[in-house]
């Protein structure tokens, strides 16, 4: 949606058409492909909260960063975008991904700040 968003305010061209591999509409800027990479980090940012060994959360995180750089140069590749279109799409997935670990974070932080206060007033009542 947010993509769509920008893509209207910006109105850029895509590449022209000779250069393109596959006919496409629309606007070029932000790629809606680099942004919905966001997919692919979110999921390696949920694995990797689960996950205990490090060499593992690298595994993970290497998979879903190859995943969202290979959907950008193929959109690169196939002609639909140009480079920055790309790089604007992944800009857009990252503040997305940042908002939604930072208050996934809090959540998290302010639920064990909570049960850490109930396990101490529970202590102090059965003292």
């Amino acid at each position: 949606v947010f993509d769509l968003l920008f893509k209207s305010l910006v109105g850029r061209a895509r590449p022209l058409a000779m250069l393109r591999v596959l006919d496409v509409g629309g606007y070029a800027f932000p790629s809606g492909h680099a942004a919905l990479t966001v997919f692919y980090i979110m999921m390696g940012y949920l694995i990797a909260r689960r996950v205990r060994a490090w060499q593992l959360k690298v595994v993970v995180w290497v998979l879903a960063a190859l995943m969202a750089v290979l959907i950008g140069v193929s959109r690169v590749y196939l002609g639909v975008h140009w480079p920055t279109d790309v790089l604007g799409g992944w800009v857009l997935a990252s503040v997305w991904a940042s908002l939604v670990i930072g208050i996934t974070s809090l959540v998290d932080r302010l639920a064990s700040e909570k049960h850490f206060a109930e396990k101490q007033v529970e202590q102090s009542l059965t003292q």
